[in-house]
């Protein structure tokens, strides 16, 4: 679904992107929303536009995160491929 997914670490960890697109064609348009955070403090917030027509890659570039929060604004479900993340820096 949309609602909000979590990948979390006691140890941080860079995300370094991924692909996403809406999961449904009435989706399109949905917005995504990616917040981060080292430890109790926000790091990273993006927004991505989707579309169901082909997915998007979006460049995170998020270093030494320890919370990553994926989520889409009206809850619509979201389609996420090629996960990237590194860890042991």
């Amino acid at each position: 679904s949309g609602h909000p997914a979590q990948v979390f670490s006691d140890k941080p960890f860079d995300f370094t992107g991924a692909f996403f697109g809406a999961g449904w064609d009435d989706a399109e348009g949905e917005t995504l929303i990616l917040k981060a955070w080292r430890g109790d403090q926000p790091a990273y917030e993006d927004q991505l536009v989707l579309s169901a027509n082909g997915q998007v890659y979006f460049a995170a570039d998020y270093r030494r995160i320890t919370r990553l929060e994926i989520r889409t604004k009206h809850y619509w479900q979201a389609a996420i491929d090629d996960f990237a993340y590194r860890t042991g820096q």
